[in-house]
């Protein structure tokens, strides 16, 4: 277990690293130096072994001016943090988010200072006290703020994942219908600036089959995720009205309709340098477009795209939380990295929802699931 000074420590080194660009430049030179290949590439089984956090605060603190030697010794690291054992998940997990998963696997160098960056944020945050946790999860004064450009909020009959809601709006300046995702930060199992960056990644999202993310709003307990509103009627409630018209789908309209919903997974899972993975694909996922023709050849789309599927932490260092640990995270930071949706996820999801469509039951159901019901 960490004491309170390891933990100070680690925070100021991995801080120190974020905000100075010349040590972040420093750390991933010494790490290409090490792992850089003969093909000019960093593979999968070089960085899988390291220790994250020994690895990148030794090399801050070799960049840092006027650092003691006791802080550049590895072997003093290894004995402060021991085997890290609670960081192989994590690691692994992240890796895999920037396409490195398995033997063979390799990305260029600028991936790799990406993916650097990003763990030092990360881990800065794991060892921050709750007065900096609390002061990130504040919203700055003067940011704009959700009902000052929006209004007409209406709650809509979809099915929300757990800690979200999905709500029509208007948006006060274009003068159109909008669709307002409002997630619970206490239910996702990541620190706020984590968060932040995901944001930042699902607002660069552009695919013809996803509506697009116009912007986002923040308070201290929520987010609020702005995007398109299509016309359409939901996955279930279109197989609902065929049902109840005696209209049958063939083979053929699944076949196109699914089609669509892989192409948008490949499209999220091999962003670079860094992918998304949607993380809660279900039948209230898929929208079926009203538009001409679509009865032979479906248009779809995924209109649920958000933070489902962002990595987890890896756990606090005390065993035991702090005062106020509850009051910010609700336990979500207990999750364990093996409970993260992931890739494999979203194609398991996809498969489950095929087979639901065609046979009217779920995976291992025991009974014919009534899919008008569904």
């Amino acid at each position: 277990e960490a004491s309170t000074g390891g933990n100070d420590a680690l925070f100021e080194l991995f801080g120190a690293a974020i905000t100075d660009p010349s040590i972040l430049g420093q750390v991933c030179k010494h790490l290409l130096a090490q792992l850089l290949g003969p093909d000019l590439l960093v593979h999968w089984s070089d960085v899988i072994a390291i220790r994250p956090t020994q690895v990148l605060a030794r090399l801050i603190s070799c960049a840092i001016p006027g650092i003691g030697p006791a802080l550049r010794d590895p072997a003093m690291w290894r004995s402060a943090l021991g085997e890290e054992r609670e960081f192989v998940g994590w690691w692994s997990a992240l890796l895999a988010r920037f396409h490195l998963r398995r033997e063979g696997d390799t990305i260029p160098p600028e991936a790799l200072e990406e993916l650097v960056l990003y763990a030092m944020c990360v881990l800065r945050d794991r060892y921050a006290g709750q007065d900096f946790l609390r002061a990130q999860r504040m919203v700055q004064s003067g940011a704009p703020r959700l009902r000052d450009l929006y209004g007409s909020f209406e709650h809509l009959a979809l099915a929300p994942s757990k800690g979200r809601c999905m709500l029509r709006c208007r948006s006060l300046l274009a003068k159109e219908d909008r669709l307002c995702s409002q997630l619970r930060k206490d239910k996702l199992a990541a620190w706020p600036a984590q968060l932040r960056s995901e944001l930042e990644l699902l607002r660069h999202v552009e695919h013809p089959a996803l509506p697009r993310i116009r912007e986002s709003f923040e308070d201290f307990n929520n987010i609020y995720l702005i995007s398109e509103l299509w016309d359409g009627i939901s996955l279930p409630a279109f197989l609902k009205e065929r049902y109840e018209t005696e209209q049958s789908i063939t083979e053929v309209w699944v076949s196109h309709a699914f089609r669509q919903v892989l192409d948008v997974l490949q499209y999220l899972h091999g962003l670079q340098p860094r992918c998304l993975a949607h993380g809660a694909l279900g039948m209230a996922s898929v929208l079926v477009r009203r538009l001409v023709g679509s009865d032979s050849a479906p248009v779809v789309a995924i209109v649920d795209l958000g933070l489902a599927a962002i990595l987890p932490s890896p756990p606090p260092p005390r065993a035991k939380p702090r005062p106020g640990d509850g009051e910010i995270f609700s336990g979500a930071l207990r999750w364990s990295c093996s409970e993260a949706a992931d890739l494999r996820r979203d194609v398991l999801d996809c498969g489950a929802l095929l087979l639901l469509v065609l046979v009217g039951r779920r995976p291992l159901d025991g009974d014919s699931a009534d899919l008008a019901a569904s």
